[in-house]
């Protein structure tokens, strides 16, 4: 199988890779679900049962011709709404030999029949390369709720969670135990009637923490009503956080059709007290990750729920380009919410997948392009849905037997970002006294070249670097490997950090010029804004021998960040990174150079962990604290006190 090429945009900008090798699946799959490993789907397979499909094999770019493997777990039939999705549930366990895992899921008897909620237990995956999930025998249910009093609706949940939030038609969420399939305790009812017909749909914030939103009756503008639940583990009862309405001026419901979905679409970083969500109406029926079979178009808000304000204002996103949805033979759709992005897919009869990325924020593309189907797609012509799962990096696509996978490497959105990456290079023209430079990088000349030589001799080197300076900041040069080759050669140190201040520059470039030039440190950390690529490139151009000096420079930095105030810091040292690039950049380089991490002197890691340890300790007692002073000032001001009493004068007065 050939993966499609990525058309995603090179270095610090979203891309993505379509994995080759999966394997066909067996038969239709009719339900998709992650599991708390990367790269590891379980799957409902129709009239088989399920199945383990592991691509992490695929993952590493290093292991070519690695293939997908399907390995069964339970034999099961029975009616299975693929709709709603898998959950995966694995108990944590001590040993590996006989582990069991537990899969629930949403039972549909008829087409609009009532559902009932199921829990059965499975073999667990074996995080051992070498042992192989046994031969598969029959699930054992662990528990069935089918005396719901309503239709489900939505379900929601993902890998590591001990419940899954469900609605019902009824406009009631509950919390189910992903180990036996009762409820987690009592569920949260809100006041609605079937006649009215309102669309809702249900969202994951968080653990055991859900958005529920709902359609209103009020014409214009249009409005939503929307509920945080949360689940009180001690109390054993779902909780409402707060209520309020979502808003969009100048905008009528019958303009967008029924709600569809909703999805949080919260990134890293983002503010706190603040839940991202996407919302998504259409024409048609559409499923919770928000898969539909609708010819017509849909169409995104994005909304910000503000613990400070019970209204808040939805923005809606502009229509995807091309490569997005919007054709009327198109036949199955899908779309998903990937680390503050939105991903949408479409698919005609046999065609590839046509795929667009956009921020989830504002609605600007990032990525358009096509997918070829990893497996062959049968069922052309049906309007079947498509499921949708993401564990870890990957999001694995299903319609029918058609499966394909995607790789995502996805950094926090920026306006500089998408700006920087559509820049086109100047002609060679607008070179001048640098055109032997550019023809030495472009492998027409040798550096040893007098003409070349000249430009960085002392008599000419300071003009030279600094043209060289403004042709990278004006982007009149692409940034390349042989570029960077010629700034190391030449020690031109100015315009590798003016390289460096390219926020779409290519990691690996970045850390090549690391590597030549240890004093691009603080840069480097303070643009780690991807850290699965940066991963890679340390690993690939990062020399052993210069871990020990970074990592001891980390060292410094945290411990200048605690023992001095920021506003200091930033006045002496304006360059230094922020804790939290610190943290993320150590993550990334422990991620990617573990194995030569091992080898350095215990003292020093010993001291990494301290640090780490004391500054996770510093953050919890701040959060603390913050929330203590914070509840102070929302104390409502005390009642005016009312005036004294007036003074009685009293006098005995003999008689």
């Amino acid at each position: 199988m050939e993966a499609a090429a990525s058309q995603g945009l090179a270095g610090s900008r979203p891309k993505f890779e379509a994995l080759a090798g999966i394997g066909a699946p067996g038969g239709r799959v009719v339900a998709v679900g992650p599991t708390a490993r990367e790269g590891i789907f379980i799957a409902y397979i129709e009239d088989v049962g399920f199945k383990y499909l592991d691509i992490s094999s695929c993952l590493d770019g290093s292991s070519s011709g690695s293939k997908g493997r399907w390995s069964p777990a339970s034999a099961h039939v029975g009616p299975v709404a693929g709709e709603l999705g898998l959950f995966h549930y694995e108990p944590p366990q001590e040993g590996e030999e006989g582990a069991a895992a537990f899969v629930s899921l949403a039972e549909e008897a008829a087409p609009g029949a009532a559902k009932s909620w199921a829990c059965f237990r499975i073999p667990a995956w074996p995080s051992s390369a070498e042992k192989k999930p046994k031969a598969a025998a029959a699930a054992v249910l662990a528990g069935r709720s089918s005396a719901l009093p309503a239709a489900l609706v939505a379900a929601c949940a993902e890998p590591g969670d001990t419940a899954a939030a469900i609605l019902l038609a009824s406009g009631q969420v509950r919390f189910m135990s992903l180990e036996n399939g009762e409820a987690a305790g009592k569920g949260l009812k809100f006041e609605t009637k079937a006649e009215e017909g309102r669309a809702m749909a249900l969202a994951r914030l968080g653990p055991c923490r859900a958005a529920m939103v709902r359609e209103t009756d009020i014409e214009a503008p249009l409005s939503l009503e929307f509920f945080l639940v949360s689940f009180d583990t001690q109390a054993r009862r779902a909780v409402l956080e707060r209520r309020g309405l979502v808003r969009a001026g100048g905008t009528r419901p019958a303009e967008l059709g029924p709600l569809r979905g909703v999805a949080a679409a919260g990134s890293e970083g983002q503010q706190p007290g603040k839940d991202q969500i996407l919302l998504c109406w259409g024409s048609s029926e559409t499923s919770k990750g928000g898969s539909t079979s609708s010819s017509g178009g849909l169409t995104f808000a994005s909304a910000a729920l503000d613990s400070n304000s019970p209204t808040a204002s939805m923005v809606l996103l502009p229509k995807a380009g091309s490569g997005g949805a919007t054709s009327s033979s198109e036949l199955r759709r899908s779309w998903t919410s990937v680390a503050g992005y939105l991903a949408e897919w479409s698919v005609g009869k046999d065609g590839p997948l046509k795929m667009t990325v956009r921020d989830a924020k504002f609605g600007m593309q990032v990525i358009s392009g096509e997918v070829q189907w990893a497996t062959a797609a049968s069922g052309a012509g049906k309007r079947e849905t498509m499921a949708v799962a993401t564990a870890g990096k990957v999001t694995l696509l299903a319609s029918g037997q058609g499966l394909s996978a995607l790789l995502w490497t996805m950094p926090q959105f920026s306006l500089h970002m998408v700006i920087g990456g559509r820049a086109t290079a100047a002609p060679a023209k607008a070179d001048g006294k640098l055109r032997p430079l550019r023809e030495v990088i472009a492998g027409k000349r040798a550096r040893d070249e007098p003409e070349v030589q000249e430009l960085f001799a002392a008599k000419k080197r300071k003009s030279s670097e600094s043209a060289l300076v403004e042709a990278v900041r004006k982007r009149l040069w692409k940034p390349s490997h042989e570029l960077v080759d010629a700034i190391v050669h030449y020690k031109c140190w100015a315009a590798g950090s003016a390289l460096l201040a390219l926020p779409d520059l290519e990691e690996g470039l970045a850390v090549r010029l690391l590597a030549a030039h240890s004093q691009f440190l603080a840069r480097l950390v303070r643009r780690c804004r991807a850290p699965q690529s940066l991963e890679k490139a340390l690993r690939e151009n990062l020399p052993t021998s210069a871990l020990p000096e970074i990592v001891e420079t980390c060292l410094e930095w945290l411990a200048a960040h605690r023992d001095f105030p920021e506003s200091l810091l930033q006045e002496k040292v304006p360059g230094m990174p922020g804790p939290l690039d610190i943290v993320r950049f150590l993550k990334a380089l422990a991620d990617g150079c573990l194995a030569a991490l091992a080898r350095l002197d215990e003292d020093l890691l010993e001291r990494v962990l301290e640090r780490l340890s004391s500054l996770q300790g510093e953050r919890a007692r701040t959060e603390k604290l913050y929330g203590a002073v914070r509840s102070c000032f929302r104390q409502r001001r005390p009642a005016p006190v009312r005036g004294s009493a007036p003074v009685i004068e009293v006098a005995l007065l003999p008689l």
